[in-house]
């Protein structure tokens, strides 16, 4: 069985990498659908593995027909962290049972990879760093005053040397 599925790339930063495509899965789920995005965009997806795509569907759909701008605006106002917003949406999840619109779009994110591979190039170079992630620990970080070191800031990160 092969469906056809509207898709809008973009970035970790919301920006959008392509205008809105239509890729044709053949099989019935969302990793089909990673896997035929991933062949179609594979010059720009070089460094990303399909299953380390995220796959999202908003609740207030997105159409095929709207403008690259109204699609960009849109997407810069979305909290993905409020699932009255959108639903990410898990790789066994089977696509038929989504009832996606003819011209409704999924959204599809790439993730983070080259700060994550600049990360571990960097960390395996320099033993002696410690890496902090800003959301857990910056706070329990910043509370110690025992710490007299430099500061390197990454995306989503700190490392800290001794």
């Amino acid at each position: 069985m092969t469906t056809e599925v509207w898709y809008l790339l973009f970035n970790k930063k919301k920006k959008l990498l392509f205008s809105p495509s239509k890729v044709k899965v053949k099989g019935n789920n969302i990793y089909e659908l990673k896997k035929a995005i991933k062949e179609e965009t594979l010059l720009h997806l070089n460094t990303v593995q399909a299953p380390g795509l995220i796959v999202w569907r908003c609740n207030e759909p997105l159409l095929s027909t709207q403008e690259d701008d109204e699609l960009q605006k849109h997407l810069l106002k979305i909290d993905f962290l409020n699932k009255e917003q959108v639903v990410k949406l898990a790789s066994e999840a089977d696509l038929a049972d989504l009832q996606l619109g003819k011209k409704e779009i999924v959204l599809v994110q790439i993730p983070g990879v080259i700060n994550e591979l600049l990360m571990h190039i960097f960390l395996s170079s320099y033993p002696q760093v410690h890496f902090l992630d800003l959301h857990s620990k910056k706070r329990k970080f910043e509370e110690e005053e025992t710490y007299s070191s430099k500061f390197i800031k990454g995306e989503n990160c700190i490392f800290l040397t001794a």
